[in-house]
């Protein structure tokens, strides 16, 4: 916040969820212009523990989905994510979280947990629709245990930001998060490793300057 540099987002990876985020187009040039002529906007940045990120957080099958993702070389782009997803979703057994947000307590049998600071990832799977990156509070998503042909239907629907059914999701709006699991999961967050269970996530109001189109 204190200093005058601005980001300037070039999208080069497979996924470009922060560039989606903000509207930067992911081509080169459009990208290009906007780093040059591009109006500035103060964001959030979360935190991890000591590490930032300025997407998603998650874990869960998301951890077996990324370590899947990170490391296959069978699909390329971002259709990577759906694939690794699909293999993660075969071997999941099911997990125990404890999520404690702002203090308020919750324990579940699920899928997964994530923290969103934007409300995009996995290559333009918008997850939290309703996530703002700078309004200073963070969004949580638990999705809890349903069966596995009803998840595979919420795949499609992500994409698509209609997902959110109350009876398997429930969403939660908070400055700090407590999270822990069993078994233990490594937390991912904008593709790579950021921390491992049991984890504290954070979020610093409107810190970063970003360039985004004017």
């Amino acid at each position: 916040r204190d200093s005058p540099a601005r980001l300037a987002v070039l999208p080069g990876g497979r996924g470009n969820d922060f560039a989606r985020a903000l509207g930067v187009p992911r081509d080169p040039e459009g990208a290009a212009r906007v780093a040059v002529g591009g109006r500035e906007r103060m964001v959030d940045v979360a935190y991890v523990g000591d590490e930032p990120y300025l997407g998603i957080a998650s874990l869960g099958i998301d951890s077996d989905c990324q370590h899947i993702a990170n490391n296959t070389r069978v699909v390329r782009g971002s259709l990577v994510y759906l694939y690794s997803l699909l293999r993660a979703l075969g071997g999941w057994r099911g997990a125990t979280f404890t999520v404690t947000a702002d203090g308020e307590r919750r324990s579940y049998d699920g899928y997964a947990a994530a923290v969103a600071n934007t409300g995009v990832f996995g290559g333009g799977m918008a997850l939290m629709p309703m996530a703002e990156c700078d309004d200073g509070r963070l969004d949580v998503l638990l999705t809890k245990s349903h069966p596995k042909r009803r998840y595979l239907r919420g795949i499609a629907q992500v994409f698509r930001g209609t997902h959110l059914d109350p009876r398997y999701t429930e969403v939660l709006r908070a400055e700090a998060v407590e999270i822990d699991s069993s078994p233990p999961y490594d937390v991912f967050a904008d593709g790579d490793p950021i921390g491992r269970t049991p984890a504290r996530v954070t979020v610093r109001p409107r810190c970063l300057r970003v360039l985004v189109p004017a």
